[in-house]
């Protein structure tokens, strides 16, 4: 069985439905067990065209918000009852013989200021298929999302979004005025062609802290870091600009922490005295391959003296340095440069 998909528009989705995208159709006031893991319709057959793989969203009746997702592993009396697998994402509702909502089909509504939904269901990576592959969520871009507060991904999730066909590459946009960051994401998670900004007016918010896998993602116009890659994770053809414009010391189009990864990626325009299109920080192995660094007041600055790979990169038109090695001449810094270009950078330094 293939992956399961689960679809995100905010003008056609609504949040009680179970996300696959197919067909709607609901029953309320049913019969539902945690035991058997059994929901049983008041009446008739509505579930006769559901098919085992298919997902069900589970609530209390009138909850504006489903509950629990599961996914449909057999389906009983001709359409009468429908039987679930036993793991799924957020909360089952407790059994009751009465006053239980299940829908089945449709698209997500997805995240809001104060909701995460579908990312704030606990355990949203159980939610697989019968093969246990992973989850993926598809969101559309029928508008930016605009909140207030910080939209955190789940663990393990991967989100990627698109246009008009999943898969056609096109980008949402998230932007934020939170004083903390736009969005976080938890371990393994991986995220794609997501459009990054943060309009808080105070602080250093970061566009996005991860310590999964972003992928043609771009972060701008932050106060703060545009990829926080807090403790590890991997960029891959991402943009950063117009970022940290605090100018504050540290902060710049990206950071990148401990075990971290950058590869196709252009870091461009983060101007300001104390602004970086990328400081490596941390004491692990990172690698910085195939990047660009244009027009930044430093290209890359390197502190606290770990190994470090930086292998075709160009390094243009930055203000003040192609390459800042900050740790100097302490002796504990390890550095790999190699068929890189530097053209018009004022210089590059040891320190």
């Amino acid at each position: 069985m293939a992956a399961i998909n689960i679809y995100i528009d905010s003008a056609t989705g609504s949040n009680v439905n179970a996300g696959d995208g197919k067909t709607e159709v609901e029953s309320t006031n049913g019969n539902w067990s945690t035991t058997t893991n059994v929901f049983t319709a008041a009446s008739g057959t509505p579930f006769s065209g559901v098919s085992v793989g298919d997902l069900g969203a589970l609530r209390n009746d009138g909850a504006g918000t489903a509950a629990w997702i599961g996914r449909v592993t057999s389906i009983g009396g001709g359409g009468s009852s429908l039987t679930f697998a036993s793991t799924g994402a957020g909360s089952k509702p407790t059994t009751s013989a009465t006053g239980r909502t299940c829908k089945v089909g449709g698209k997500l509504e997805g995240p809001a200021t104060g909701s995460g939904f579908p990312f704030n269901l606990s355990n949203y990576y159980l939610l697989r298929s019968a093969a246990g592959e992973r989850t993926i969520t598809w969101w559309k871009n029928s508008s930016t999302l605009s909140i207030t507060d910080t939209l955190a991904f789940n663990t393990l999730a991967r989100v990627i979004g698109y246009s008009s066909t999943p898969g056609d590459g096109g980008y949402v946009t998230i932007t934020s005025s939170s004083t903390t960051g736009t969005c976080t994401t938890g371990a393994d998670t991986i995220l794609e062609n997501f459009k990054l900004t943060n309009t808080g007016g105070s602080g250093t918010p970061y566009c996005i802290q991860s310590t999964g896998v972003l992928r043609n993602c771009v972060a701008y116009g932050t106060r703060g870091v545009g990829f926080d890659m807090s403790t590890s994770g991997t960029l891959i053809e991402c943009e950063a600009y117009n970022c940290n414009t605090s100018n504050t010391a540290g902060y710049g189009g990206a950071k990148l922490n401990s075990s971290v990864i950058a590869i196709n990626c252009f870091f461009h325009d983060n101007t300001g005295s104390n602004n970086v299109g990328v400081i490596c920080a941390g004491s692990q192995q990172q690698s910085v391959i195939n990047c660009v660094f244009d027009s930044n007041q430093i290209g890359l600055r390197a502190t606290d003296g770990r190994p470090l790979s930086i292998l075709n990169c160009d390094f243009y038109n930055n203000a003040s340095h192609g390459i800042y090695m900050a740790d100097g001449d302490s002796g504990t810094a390890m550095y790999l440069i190699k068929n890189c270009n530097f053209l018009k950078n004022r210089r590059m330094s040891g320190g």
